[in-house]
């Protein structure tokens, strides 16, 4: 189908001579990598536990783990097994300190949410919506 005018009579364009007939687009991948959504977590934290929450495209993970230091370990790895690099926390008293402060030596991207603004959602609360 001709795209301008002197296509019409018969004049092919310079670049077009360079172009194979039956070339078709290749797809492109990249495009289909920038829909995926990376895994992230959302922690809920009170004195005794830390709820946690991954979600992905294809899967929603949710465990408890306690507050003490072998317990955030185990948090960290748990992490780092679902290839999450990104975490959003509810910054609830001073409760979240020592979590942050473990989760960034680990270079794991930390995101503090406002508690105000998280109980402006509508709906029932609990710890595991809360980590959603």
């Amino acid at each position: 189908m001709p795209t301008c005018r002197l296509e019409k009579i018969g004049h092919k364009p310079e670049w077009k001579k360079y172009l194979k007939e039956d070339t078709q687009p290749k797809p492109n991948h990249k495009k289909e990598e920038k829909n995926k959504m990376n895994p992230v977590c959302g922690l809920d934290i009170t004195k005794e536990e830390a709820v946690a929450t991954i979600l992905a495209d294809n899967f929603k993970k949710t465990r408890k783990f306690g507050v003490h230091i072998d317990e955030l370990f185990e948090l960290k790895k748990w992490l780092k097994e679902n290839n999450c690099t990104k975490t959003a926390m509810k910054s609830t008293g001073v409760y979240w300190v020592p979590i942050y402060a473990s989760l960034e030596e680990s270079e794991i991207e930390v995101v503090l949410a406002n508690p105000r603004q998280v109980k402006a959602i509508p709906g029932r609360k609990s710890d595991v919506r809360d980590s959603e």
